[in-house]
């Protein structure tokens, strides 16, 4: 147990050394002979761990862009006395000094030409906006944007989103104060969408207040004329006067309530004589619905017989 102790760490410093490795061989090296490849290079560190980025750095910068760099450090060390360098003020210092003299402006450009692809997942597109914001829109000192600069990164977002009806999702409740805020929004939409996708729904559902006026604009309900107004009218009454007559005759074969004996019995008589009728066929003309006696043709033709 006295040895745990340096056991662990020398199992971290070897699991650190493999990291350190692996990121270094996965972002490759750099000579900064070719702005192009500088670019790319600095895009694969963005990926690279916070911790192991400068030390990274230093594992694949060759020739004048490793003298470029230990430059930079040395000027660090030298203004504030220590040996720790902010990985973003290195990382500036040389795109300055190998992609543009106009880093920002050209950064500018790139951003608002960017959009977002049609099967790129939102998670992906926000963090290759971001770099490239960034790049374009450095924060101050105390990692800080004027509210200006935040306006115009909410607008060129929406743009890049590459969607009406996204930008207007992102914009429902209103304008952002900060590029943040619509970021966040539209990834916790996106995986509400993939949520409601599993539950066997096309997507989810919008606010009702923004459904019901994108509806009510799309497709306006046309005001009825004053002639279908007053038809309507008509035909409500008459349907009230139908109801009311209704409730008020009793039904042909509804028993009465109460009554005699002699009542009830009747009505019983009633009842198998006109079940009778329904099924019966009569005699005369072989129609069901009647009895012979009833029946009009017999009676049409002993009018018509001739007499004796």
């Amino acid at each position: 147990m006295a040895d745990a102790g340096p056991n662990q760490l020398a199992l971290q410093a070897l699991i650190d050394r493999n990291e350190l490795a692996d990121e270094a061989e996965r972002v490759g090296l750099c000579d900064g002979l070719d702005s192009s490849s500088v670019k790319r290079y600095m895009e694969e560190m963005t990926y690279v761990p916070d911790n192991l980025k400068l030390r990274v750095m230093r594992r694949t910068a060759r020739g004048a862009f490793r003298r470029e760099l230990e430059d930079a450090i040395a000027d660090h060390v030298a203004q504030h006395g220590q040996d720790h360098l902010p990985y973003e003020r290195v990382r500036r210092h040389l795109l300055n000094a190998f992609v543009s003299l106009d880093l920002d402006e050209s950064r500018r450009v790139e951003l608002e030409k960017m959009r977002r692809q049609p099967a790129e997942e939102i998670v992906y597109f926000n963090r290759r906006f971001k770099t490239d914001m960034n790049d374009a829109y450095p924060t101050d000192q105390h990692q800080n944007r004027n509210p200006e600069v935040h306006k115009i990164l909410v607008r060129l977002y929406g743009r890049c989103l590459n969607s009406k009806r996204k930008a207007g999702y992102m914009i429902a409740n209103g304008r952002p104060e900060t590029i943040e805020g619509p970021m966040v929004r539209m990834r916790r939409k996106e995986e509400a969408d993939v949520a409601f996708e599993q539950l066997g729904y096309d997507e989810e559902p919008m606010e009702l207040g923004y459904v019901a006026s994108k509806a009510a604009t799309e497709h306006p309900t046309p005001k009825p004329s004053l002639e279908m107004q007053r038809l309507q009218t008509h035909v409500s009454k008459l349907e009230a006067k139908i109801d009311k007559l209704i409730a008020a005759k009793p039904s042909s074969f509804q028993q009465p309530r109460g009554g005699t004996q002699g009542e009830r019995g009747e009505f019983q008589r009633d009842r198998r004589l006109e079940s009778r009728r329904r099924e019966d066929v009569c005699y005369n003309c072989g129609r069901k619905g009647h009895f012979a006696r009833e029946c009009n043709v017999n009676h049409n033709r002993n009018d018509k017989a001739p007499k004796n």
